[in-house]
């Protein structure tokens, strides 16, 4: 029983991951050898497209410290007509500790997003992985 399911899975992970070398498959860039499979180049595109969605989050972020930092500094915080005219030590210095917890958030997501969207075998749990990993980011 086990060395069918590791058939299946083994002929799932072909069917998925490996060149296009069936020359019954009407598709003609798998009947040339040198073109990876439709499975293999969504996985690629979905990793892709998840670095670039992190790349948007951490200039977020660097926009923001960028901004924050140019704030006068001074002993109290002061608001004048809802604009920040300066900002306290200990005030700018949480937020760069929140921001810094932010950043090694995204980076562990970007690591483990890429890892998860890669093992992915069956394409629609890949769509369905893929989609998952932008709604963690969505959640605030």
């Amino acid at each position: 029983i086990h060395s069918t399911l590791q058939r299946d899975l083994v002929q799932s992970i072909n069917a998925f991951a490996t060149l296009g070398n069936n020359p019954s498959d009407g598709d003609y860039l798998a009947r040339n050898n040198w073109f990876p499979s439709r499975g293999a180049v969504l996985s690629m595109l979905c990793i892709m497209l998840w670095v670039l969605y992190m790349l948007t989050e951490f200039r977020t972020i660097g926009v923001s410290l960028w901004a924050v930092s140019k704030i006068q500094r001074s002993s109290r915080t002061e608001i004048q007509n809802g604009t920040i005219v300066s900002i306290s030590w200990l005030r700018l210095a949480a937020y760069f500790v929140s921001e810094l917890v932010h950043v090694i958030m995204c980076v562990l997501l970007l690591v483990y997003g890429i890892v998860w969207i890669g093992t992915t075998i069956a394409l629609q749990d890949l769509v369905l992985n893929a989609v998952a990993l932008g709604a963690i980011l969505d959640i605030d």
